[in-house]
């Protein structure tokens, strides 16, 4: 019984060591590794990291004077990286060795200053690669000190779903309209790129099955160019959006096409994505 009882003794106290030594370990979590974008300073290591191949991230711009303030939403490869350091290395030098790192390669400063929980932060930028670093201490007396490594490469989705003429008739009957993305055109032009087609015949097929609607075909652009020539550029695209489903079995007096240019964005036209989204032709249920 005395050997059972010290045998259960020993088990529970190698339990407790066990426990100790994984909370106090010192090695990258799994599956984790450092961005190629940024090195880590040495002494730390990963405790929890997350990518995405598609993603939508927040990002600083400038400083927070009330909720929400200078934060941009950017989509794309998204990278999160949090560390942990030794006490010995401050905020201050964690973000300062990063913004000199970033400098060197070619990145820009968008943001140096403290994010919206008082830690350091930076956010930098070149050309449509994104990143945002924030460190703050921790621990007992401040003894260890922290850092969140985000980064978002802005891209186009992959689109890997069609739209289908049930999917299409769903939406209107929700909301009375839809985006659509997959009916693409000539650079400056009006003219259909054939593999616009799929969506199109989609289109096409609602309305048959749908014969007492009424749509209005909008066009839209991003800003690039003159005013005049995006709403001339919009208005011919509604316009050969409608002449095709007229060609395709739809009566032509149920369609109504509109130009608006760029004085619709649904997004940020100083973005790559921002413009891809504002880019577009929208279904309007009459």
């Amino acid at each position: 019984m005395r050997l059972r009882i010290k045998l259960d003794a020993a088990e529970a106290l190698l339990v407790v060591c066990t426990n100790i030594l994984a909370q106090n370990s010192t090695e990258d979590a799994q599956n984790c590794k450092d961005s190629k974008l940024l090195s880590r300073l040495p002494g730390c290591f990963i405790k929890v990291c997350d990518n995405k191949e598609f993603d939508q991230q927040a990002v600083r711009t400038g400083p927070r004077k009330k909720e929400n303030d200078a934060v941009k939403s950017l989509e794309g490869v998204v990278e999160n990286i949090e560390y942990e350091c030794p006490g010995r290395l401050s905020p201050l030098q964690v973000v300062q060795n990063a913004a000199t790192a970033l400098q060197r390669a070619g990145y820009q400063s968008v943001f140096n200053g403290k994010d919206e929980n008082e830690a350091l932060a930076l956010t930098m930028r070149k050309a449509d690669q994104w990143i945002q670093l924030s460190s703050s201490s921790g621990g007992d007396n401040d003894s260890t000190t922290f850092y969140t490594f985000r980064s978002v490469a802005v891209s186009a989705m992959k689109q890997e779903m069609e739209a289908t003429a049930e999917a299409m008739t769903s939406e209107l009957q929700t909301s009375g309209r839809m985006a659509l993305y997959g009916i693409n055109f000539a650079t400056n032009s009006a003219g259909i790129n054939p593999e616009s087609d799929k969506v199109l015949s989609e289109i096409a097929s609602l309305l048959k099955n749908q014969p007492t609607w009424n749509i209005t075909v909008e066009g839209h652009t991003d800003n690039v160019g003159a005013k005049p020539a995006n709403q001339a550029l919009s208005q011919k695209r509604a316009e050969a959006v409608a002449a095709w489903l007229a060609t395709h079995g739809v009566a032509r007096p149920r369609l109504v096409a509109a130009g608006f240019g760029d004085t619709r964005p649904l997004q940020d036209n100083s973005i790559d994505e921002g413009r891809l989204k504002n880019r577009r032709v929208e279904l309007v249920k009459r």
